[in-house]
């Protein structure tokens, strides 16, 4: 959870947050809150290191959407990258209708 924190400087709404997601994904050059949004990782690890949280929080805000830091294993990177995904929901496990 923590590791998202910077995306609140972004102030974008549900439409903004997919809008910056698509235009993140084109590569497409953002400006302002689409940056800001873009950047949370380093922008939410500043902002928890300068609060003296532990350097494994730290590094994973940095670095989860990029590739593991020398500062976290292999095994404990995994594991935090499982946790990050979305939670299977019943909507994604359809039951087979007879």
């Amino acid at each position: 959870m923590l590791h998202d924190v910077g995306k609140r400087h972004a102030r974008l709404g549900v439409f903004g947050r997919v809008l910056a997601s698509v235009l993140i994904a084109l590569h497409l050059p953002l400006r302002g809150r689409f940056a800001s949004y873009r950047d949370h990782g380093e922008i939410g690890a500043r902002e928890l290191e300068a609060e003296g949280v532990e350097l494994m929080v730290v590094e994973f805000a940095r670095h989860h959407h990029r590739a593991r830091p020398t500062t976290i294993d292999a095994d404990t990177w995994e594991l935090l990258q499982r946790a990050d995904q979305p939670p299977k929901t019943w909507a994604r496990r359809r039951p087979r209708i007879s």
